[in-house]
């Protein structure tokens, strides 16, 4: 099983990342909507792929891979054009949820990270 790490904003996410940038081991992360006090991403692609992705993770990604939830923030930080996520060179992120392997070019968007296959082929490869 994949090691879990929650990430809730752009400055945890760059220490997570500091801090495995010398393992030679996979590394995923799923960019998702923040969650509301009842736990539920305001974003609604977001709240299909959670469970999907972490489900993956948790059963199929590499024992040595470690997988990153990270939080791209409210509604409002994540419509922000300057929200760091959007405009990081190693991110860009365009929409959420995205799933990516860090270190590549490889993402998987929206709603293609609620389709339990595609998860499995992408954290395959």
């Amino acid at each position: 099983m994949a090691q879990i790490h929650e990430v809730k904003n752009f400055q945890d996410f760059e220490n997570v990342i500091a801090s495995l940038a010398d393992l030679k081991v996979p590394v995923f992360a799923e960019f998702y909507g923040a969650h509301d006090s009842s736990g539920k991403s305001w974003c609604p692609d977001c709240v299909k792929a959670e469970p999907v992705v972490e489900k993956v993770m948790k059963t199929s990604a590499p024992g040595d891979a470690h997988f990153l939830h990270v939080s791209v923030g409210e509604k409002a930080e994540w419509r922000d054009p300057g929200c760091p996520f959007r405009t990081d060179s190693r991110l860009k992120l365009t929409c959420i949820p995205t799933l990516m392997q860090w270190g590549t070019s490889r993402k998987l968007l929206e709603e293609d990270c609620a389709d339990e296959k595609k998860v499995l082929e992408f954290i395959s490869n």
